[in-house]
């Protein structure tokens, strides 16, 4: 398995994980435990940084297509929602339940769209 594959992979564990560190902070309730949200939110900057370093090495050397790039555009804009409605749900005293929804989305959005980067990418090249 190549370097870059590795670290999709990779980067997907780490979403998944950030999904898990995300379910048991909801569980702690208010006010938010410290160390679990930072777990959180490095747990999610590091799949992020993965995602994105393995995407600009992988789009050198293959053909790019309209479908490879809607993925991509997709998995931004789950980064994109997720970054943001988590960033309001940590400072909102309360949580607003549209945000919560979205943030959820958001967050198995990121997990679809990169598994199907995975496999156009790594499988179905």
């Amino acid at each position: 398995m190549k370097a870059i594959e590795t670290r999709l992979i990779l980067a997907l564990c780490l979403f998944l994980f950030t999904i898990f560190s995300g379910i048991w902070l909801s569980k702690t309730g208010r006010p938010l435990n410290s160390g679990i949200f930072t777990l959180h939110k490095l747990l999610a900057l590091a799949g992020t940084f993965l995602i994105v370093v393995s995407a600009y090495q992988l789009q050198k050397g293959l053909e790019i297509n309209q479908l490879k790039i809607i993925f991509f555009v997709f998995s931004a804009l789950f980064f994109l929602m997720a970054f943001i409605t988590g960033a309001l749900l940590s400072f909102d005293k309360t949580t607003n339940e549209v945000i919560l929804i979205i943030h959820k989305i958001a967050s198995f959005g990121i997990i679809i769209s990169a598994g199907l980067i995975i496999y156009f990418f790594i499988v179905k090249k």
